[in-house]
């Protein structure tokens, strides 16, 4: 899968670990979203459009960030005292 931030136009982000794990692609996007300018449905269409990425590589990238966040929430509240379960 083509590295989704780099399609989106975003070349500061280093280049991904060829099988990138979870942590690395929630870094990823943290920087991606923190450069990123512009509106991004617009140009996620234009990338769809265009053949940059497919809507099952973008299916799947939002899958995984999901995952993450998930993940990094499950994290947090179990190692952390002070979030109520």
């Amino acid at each position: 899968m083509a590295n989704l931030f780099d399609a989106l136009g975003n070349s500061q982000i280093s280049q991904p670990q060829p099988v990138p794990t979870r942590p690395n692609l929630l870094e990823q996007y943290r920087q991606f979203k923190q450069t990123f300018r512009g509106d991004p449905s617009e140009t996620i269409k234009q990338k769809l459009q265009s053949g940059e990425f497919t809507q099952n590589q973008l299916m799947q990238a939002q899958g995984m960030l999901k995952q993450a966040y998930e993940m990094q929430d499950l994290f947090r509240t179990n190692t952390n005292p002070n979030v109520r379960r």
